[in-house]
């Protein structure tokens, strides 16, 4: 029997849209974003970091907007599953 929990939380229709224009706009450059380069991490041994690219822009773009990291993640889920594949 399947949980009747949702796998990826509900949005806001009004929401997503807002959402997917602030991905859209920082995807193709055209409104403030902040650079995905500037965010990494490191084993100790090595540095990862983010790459330049529209997903790293438009995903970090909605992360920043929307504070709340379930909503952003559920959003982010959203677009990327329709737009940006």
């Amino acid at each position: 029997m399947m949980s009747q929990e949702r796998l990826v939380p509900a949005v806001d229709p009004a929401e997503f849209k807002f959402a997917l224009g602030v991905c859209m706009a920082a995807a193709s450059q055209k409104g403030p974003y902040t650079n995905p380069e500037l965010y990494g991490f490191s084993d100790g041994e090595q540095r990862y970091q983010l790459t330049d690219n529209a997903m790293s822009r438009g995903s970090l773009a909605v992360i920043e907007q929307f504070k709340d990291r379930e909503k952003s993640m559920s959003l982010m889920m959203r677009i990327s599953g329709s737009v940006l594949v």
